[in-house]
């Protein structure tokens, strides 16, 4: 009943009111949100916020966190990509509904990019670009990467632990790029006191 209710077309008419009719109501809401993560769709909403942050007179340090933001999505989609069709994991559409419950590793076939979940991917790193620039709504972003990751089983484009695997991945992208570039422009910002500061040094004083 639960398997029907989830993946299945119909709720199950004797069943209205039960565990698995309600189910089936919260499947319907997820098909309508769970692409509120398309990879596509946070891409270009990070790219539009980079362009903005470039010809809006936004600050340095709003700058960097976009900027970074934007470079970490990038990179975790890549890596993404690369997993999915290394593994070549079979989504849960293929197991229920033509009965494939095959791995084949350097496949360019959909139904074979189910490890690890490029919506969650997507979810995670707009959920990490988000609490580094506005951290006081953190549960928040969190609660809606974790909506998303649960809208990608109950459709059944995923098994649980793609989607794992896809939020870990993209917070990760994100925050790793974003120290990386913080740290480069400490560097930079420090070395004309440090250039000053070996002038004073090796220069006589008079």
């Amino acid at each position: 009943l639960i398997v029907h209710s989830v993946w299945g077309t119909e709720p199950p008419r004797r069943e209205q009111n039960s565990f698995g009719w309600w189910l089936f109501q919260f499947r319907k809401i997820s098909k309508y949100t769970t692409d509120l993560a398309r990879g596509e769709v946070v891409l270009g909403i990070m790219l539009l916020a980079s362009l903005m942050a470039r010809f809006a007179g936004f600050s340095n340090i709003a700058k960097m966190k976009i900027h970074a933001g934007f470079l970490g999505m990038l990179v975790a989609g890549f890596v993404t990509w690369v997993i999915k069709i290394g593994t070549g994991r079979v989504r849960p559409n293929g197991l229920f509904f033509q009965g494939n419950i095959n791995w084949h590793p350097l496949s360019l076939e959909n139904l074979h990019h189910s490890f690890p979940s490029g919506h969650a991917t997507a979810a995670g790193a707009l959920m990490m670009v988000l609490i580094i620039g506005f951290p006081r709504f953190r549960f928040v972003w969190v609660g809606f990467a974790l909506w998303i990751c649960v809208t990608r089983v109950l459709t059944g484009n995923h098994w649980p632990t793609d989607t794992v695997m896809g939020l870990y991945l993209g917070s990760f992208c994100v925050a790793l790029v974003t120290s990386w570039v913080q740290t480069r422009s400490t560097d930079r910002s420090q070395e004309p006191e440090l250039y000053q500061s070996s002038r004073e040094t090796v220069l006589p004083v008079e």
